[in-house]
């Protein structure tokens, strides 16, 4: 495989920044319960981001909304026919624990092992233990436990990290790839569940030597002040 290097300007910011925003609130949503009935949608946009930088355009900060001036700055740097591919991974649900409410992820345990296991969370480690109770065939975990945990495995193993999480997509039965980038450099998948996902970089052009390393989405996630869910992530 090629040499893994993240070169997203916006998503990489939204998943180690935003995605998941905060693990307790604090200020609710103006409704604090998640919508089942609605379904979530992804847009990505892959730039070369090096250039862009150079260019003094890489300090966009995604807030998971879209942003026509970022999109407007970077799209001399836009990449086409970049394929990424999504997973479902883990319920999101909400949780009351000592007043505070706290958005978690819960992952089957079976059928998540080796996914937690690249990480660095098997059998469990480090998850919301006051959580347990919600299914007992479940491990929930906070926004910042998977943030820093996918953050460090990367740091640690870059190459073995995303060689498990891309084999973890390609063995799952519901995975499902997304639109080619297209000349801006964008791609959206919509009707999707609710739930965590997981994200990796499937198909490249053949003069992008550098890929982007798997990344976890929540959907929804809440804005940057914590008022209302997001549905449709950028």
């Amino acid at each position: 495989m090629k040499k893994v290097k993240t070169i997203l300007s916006l998503c990489i910011a939204l998943v180690m920044c935003c995605a998941f925003f905060t693990t307790a609130f604090a200020a609710e949503p103006k409704d604090a319960v998640i919508d089942t009935s609605k379904t979530g949608s992804l847009t990505v946009y892959k730039y070369r981001n090096s250039e862009a930088e150079n260019a003094n355009t890489g300090s966009y900060v995604s807030t998971g909304k879209a942003n026509s001036d970022a999109e407007t700055a970077l799209a001399n740097y836009a990449i086409e026919g970049v394929e990424f591919s999504i997973v479902k991974v883990a319920e999101i649900t909400t949780f009351t624990n000592n007043g505070n409410v706290q958005l978690l992820y819960g992952f089957d345990k079976t059928a998540s092992e080796k996914l937690l296991n690249s990480i660095g969370l098997e059998n469990g480690k480090d998850r919301v233990t006051e959580a347990d109770s919600l299914d007992s065939n479940k491990y929930f975990y906070s926004s910042d436990v998977l943030n820093k945990a996918l953050a460090k495995a990367l740091l640690n193993d870059e190459i073995a990290t995303t060689n498990a999480l891309e084999s973890y997509v390609a063995s799952s039965s519901e995975k499902k790839a997304m639109p080619i980038t297209d000349n801006t450099g964008k791609s959206t998948i919509d009707n999707l569940e609710l739930g965590l996902y997981l994200v990796v970089e499937t198909k490249v052009p053949e003069d992008v030597v550098d890929t982007t390393n798997p990344f976890f989405v929540s959907l929804p996630m809440t804005t940057v002040d914590g008022n209302e869910w997001n549905y449709d992530v950028t």
